[in-house]
């Protein structure tokens, strides 16, 4: 239920107003608690804890919005490899499924 209600965007509208109230409230920027952050990663480095290093850089960047994976890039095919995609997309699925029994490969 709530993950239905987070869906709703007069529901998601009213939760960033509330955010952004508490956020002025307690004068907090998205580069403040970075910044903050960073200094407990400082802090861990000194004492020895590596652990809580990589924890932190986890929560910097996921704020940052690193860790997601980077989206598909296609690079250029050879002409050869190319060519054999060609090939495949043109293919009806009748044409693969008869490729797929001949090599021994289940289908799902």
């Amino acid at each position: 239920m709530a993950t239905e209600n987070l869906s709703k965007p007069s529901i998601r509208a009213a939760l960033a107003v509330r955010e952004a109230q508490l956020a002025a409230r307690l004068a907090l920027t998205r580069q403040g608690v970075i910044k903050a952050i960073l200094d407990a990663i400082q802090t861990a480095k000194e004492q020895g804890e590596p652990a809580t290093c990589i924890r932190g850089w986890m929560v910097v960047a996921k704020m940052a919005g690193l860790d997601k994976p980077e989206p598909h890039q296609d690079r250029p095919l050879s002409p050869g490899a190319e060519r054999i995609r060609s090939k495949f997309e043109a293919m009806s699925t009748s044409e693969l499924l008869e490729i797929l029994a001949a090599k021994d490969v289940p289908v799902t």
